[in-house]
C-alpha cells in the first residue's frame, strides 16, 4: 500500500514543521480595523456589534491567517494535504499556526504515475484527493489533478465545522445551521467547498482577501454578494454619518466634527502603528516591526499637525531596518558558529567564512551601530555576541591559513575592543595571536585583561568555553559550557560545545546526550545531527549513527564530514 487515509495520513517520517498563519499580524477580529480615507473602506468610527458576532468574526480572521500560510506554502510547491483542526495550535496572542508538514508534497497533475506516497484524513479531503488515493492504491495515473485548491477545500471543511458546529452536508451551507452565520461568509466557505476544484477560489491567497474584505465590511469578491440586506448592513458600518446629514447647519457641524473625527482616527491610527511596531521590536521581530512602521506613515500622510508622529515613525523605520540587519549578521554568525563547531574546516567552508568575515569586516561602522543603544536591549546583546563570535572564528581561521596577517587579526581583534567592549574570549584569542607574533608581553597583559574578566552571561561562557577548546583545554571549557548551559538551557551551540568537550574527555554518554538535546532545539540544523552520529559511533552503535547520518545529508547532501564518517562506518561492517 502506497498510501493511506487515517488522522495523520502516511509518509516519510520526516520533521514537523509549523507555518504562523500569515506573514501579517492583522488586528484582532473583535476590534475593527482602522482603513484607509476614499472608497470602499472610508470610515469615521465603526459601529459597535452585537456580542454574538465576535465568534464568527473571530473564525472569518483565524481563516484568514490559515490561509496566508497556505498560500505561502503553495507558492513555494507544496500542498499540505491534511489540514485538519488537530494540525492547527493557536498561541497565546490568539494567532494560528498551522502544524504538521509531513504529508505535504508537490503538486499532482491528471495524468501523473501513482506516486510513492500520498495521504491526507477523508473527511477533510478533497473529491480530487480522495479520487487520487484511490488510484494510488489501485497502482493507475493520477485521474484529475490535486493542488493548492485541495487545501482550500479542507480548510473550508474546518471553517464549516468551527461556524456550523458539524462536518458539512452537501447541498446545506452554515447560515441554515446556525442562524449566526451570514448569507456572504456562508458562500465563501460554499464555494471552498465545491467538489470541482474550478468551481473553488482559485488560490489560497483569494480566500484570504475574502475573509478580510467580509471583516472590514466590504464587499466579497470571490462570491456573490446575494443578500441585500447584508450589504446595506455592511455599508452603513462603513459610513455611519451617511444618513445623519440633516439641515444647511448640521451639515456644516457634521462636516468639521467628521474632518476632526478623521484627523483624530488618522492619529489614533498612527499612535497604535507606532506602538505595535516598537512592541514587535522588542520581541526581536524585525519585519512585523518595519510593517507596523510602514502602516502609521501611511496613516500620517497629508495629516495636519503630524510632524512628531512621522518623526517617530521614521526613527522607527530606521531601527526595524537596523534590526533586520542584526537578524541578517545572526544568520552568519550560527554559519561561522558551525565551521568553529567542525573537528576539521573543508577548504571550501574555510575560503567561504574567510570571505564573509572579510565582508563585515568592511562593513564594521554600520555592523557596530547594531550594539548601539538605540535597539531593545535583546537585540542588542544578541548583535555584540554574534559580532565578536564572527571575528574571533574569522580571527582563528585566517590566523591558521596565512601567518602573515596575525598582525592584521591583532588590530581587527583590538578595535573590536574598542567597539564592543572586552571579555575572557577576545582577550585570551589575541593573547594567542600576541604569542604566536613572538610579543611575551601584549599576550601576559592579555592573559591578565582575561583573568580580570570573568563572564557574566551565558555568551561569555560560552566565548570563553570556545576559546579554551581551540587552545586544547577541553575539560576548562568544558566547565564554562556547562555554566553557558545553566544560565541559557536553550543555548544550541553552548550545549553542542558541552557534548564536544565530553567527547574529547572520552565521556561519550554524556555527549550523546547533549546532542540529542541540540537536536530537539534545532531538528533542521545538521551539525547536531553529525555529532550524535559521532556519540554513536564511539559507543560502537554503528547502526545508529548510520541513521543520524542519513538525516544529516537529508538536511545538507553536501556535507563532507558526514560522507567521510559514512563510508568509514561502511567499511567497519
Amino acid at each position: 500500500m502506497r498510501g493511506g487515509w487515517g488522522e495523520g495520513g502516511c509518509g516519510p517520517n520526516s520533521g514537523h514543521r509549523a507555518t504562523r498563519g500569515g506573514e501579517r499580524s492583522p488586528p484582532s477580529p473583535l476590534t475593527p480595523r482602522p482603513r484607509k480615507a476614499g472608497g470602499e473602506g472610508d470610515q469615521t468610527g465603526p459601529r459597535p456589534r452585537p456580542i454574538a458576532d465576535c465568534y464568527t468574526r473571530a473564525v472569518a480572521h483565524l481563516g484568514a491567517c490559515l490561509a496566508d500560510a497556505l498560500h505561502f506554502a503553495h507558492q513555494r510547491g507544496l500542498v499540505h494535504m491534511d489540514v485538519k483542526p488537530s494540525n492547527i495550535l493557536l498561541t497565546a496572542d490568539g494567532q494560528p499556526m498551522l502544524l504538521d508538514f509531513h504529508l505535504a508534497r508537490a503538486p499532482l497533475a491528471a495524468g501523473d504515475p501513482p506516486p510513492a506516497w500520498l495521504g491526507g484524513t477523508a473527511s477533510y479531503s478533497a473529491p480530487e484527493q480522495r479520487a487520487a488515493f484511490d488510484a494510488v492504491r489501485a497502482g493507475r495515473a493520477v485521474p484529475s489533478a490535486v493542488d493548492g485548491r485541495a487545501d482550500v477545500f479542507a480548510l473550508g471543511v474546518v471553517l464549516h465545522e468551527a461556524l456550523a458546529g458539524r462536518p458539512p452536508v452537501p447541498g446545506v451551507s452554515p447560515n441554515v445551521l446556525n442562524r449566526r452565520v451570514s448569507v456572504g461568509l456562508s458562500d465563501v466557505v460554499g464555494r471552498c467547498l465545491a467538489a470541482e476544484p474550478a468551481a473553488r477560489y482559485p488560490d489560497a491567497a483569494a480566500l484570504a482577501d475574502d475573509l478580510r474584505r467580509h471583516l472590514a465590511d466590504l464587499p466579497l469578491r470571490g462570491v456573490r454578494n446575494r443578500s441585500v440586506a447584508e450589504r446595506w448592513h455592511k455599508w452603513r458600518r462603513r459610513r455611519p454619518h451617511a444618513l445623519s446629514v440633516g439641515a444647511a447647519l448640521a451639515l456644516v457641524l457634521l462636516l468639521v466634527g467628521l474632518v476632526g473625527g478623521y484627523i483624530a482616527h488618522r492619529r489614533d491610527a498612527a499612535r497604535v502603528a507606532l506602538a505595535e511596531g516598537d512592541a514587535e521590536l522588542a520581541r526581536g521581530r524585525a519585519a512585523e516591526a518595519r510593517g507596523a512602521f510602514r502602516r502609521g506613515l501611511a496613516a500620517t500622510t497629508d495629516l495636519p499637525f503630524g510632524d512628531d508622529l512621522v518623526n517617530q515613525l521614521t526613527d522607527g523605520l530606521r531601527r526595524a531596518a537596523r534590526a533586520a540587519a542584526a537578524d541578517d549578521l545572526h544568520a552568519v554568525a550560527e554559519g561561522m558558529r558551525a565551521i568553529s563547531a567542525a573537528d576539521a574546516v573543508p577548504p571550501a567552508d574555510r575560503a567561504r567564512a574567510d570571505a564573509l568575515g572579510r565582508q563585515l569586516w568592511d562593513r564594521r561602522a554600520e555592523l557596530f551601530a547594531l550594539a548601539g543603544d538605540d535597539l531593545p536591549p535583546a537585540v542588542r546583546e544578541r548583535a555584540r555576541a554574534d559580532l565578536l563570535d564572527v571575528l574571533l572564528v574569522w580571527s582563528r581561521l585566517r590566523a591558521d591559513r596565512a601567518p602573515a596577517d596575525r598582525p592584521a587579526m591583532f588590530d581587527v581583534l583590538t578595535e573590536a575592543e574598542h567597539e564592543l567592549g572586552g571579555c575572557a574570549g577576545l582577550y585570551l584569542e589575541r593573547a594567542t595571536l600576541a604569542g604566536e607574533l613572538g610579543r611575551p608581553a601584549d599576550a601576559d597583559a592579555d592573559l591578565r585583561r582575561a583573568a580580570a574578566a570573568p563572564p557574566a552571561s551565558a555568551w561569555d561562557h560560552a566565548a570563553l568555553g570556545m576559546e579554551r577548546l581551540r587552545r586544547g583545554e577541553p575539560a576548562a571549557a568544558r566547565a564554562e559550557f556547562e555554566q553557558a548551559v545553566t544560565i541559557d538551557p536553550h543555548s544550541f551551540w553552548a550545549r553542542l560545545s558541552l557534548g564536544r568537550c565530553d567527547l574529547a574527555l572520552g565521556r561519550a554518554d554524556d555527549a550523546l546526550i547533549s546532542f540529542a538535546v541540540c537536536v530537539g532545539l534545532e531538528p533542521d540544523n545538521p551539525v547536531g545531527h553529525l555529532l550524535k552520529a559521532h556519540a554513536h559511533a564511539r559507543l560502537g552503535q554503528p547502526d545508529r549513527a548510520l541513521a543520524d547520518i542519513e538525516r544529516v545529508l537529508a538536511l545538507d547532501p553536501d556535507n563532507a564530514q558526514a560522507r567521510t564518517l559514512r563510508d568509514s562506518l561502511t567499511a567497519v561492517r
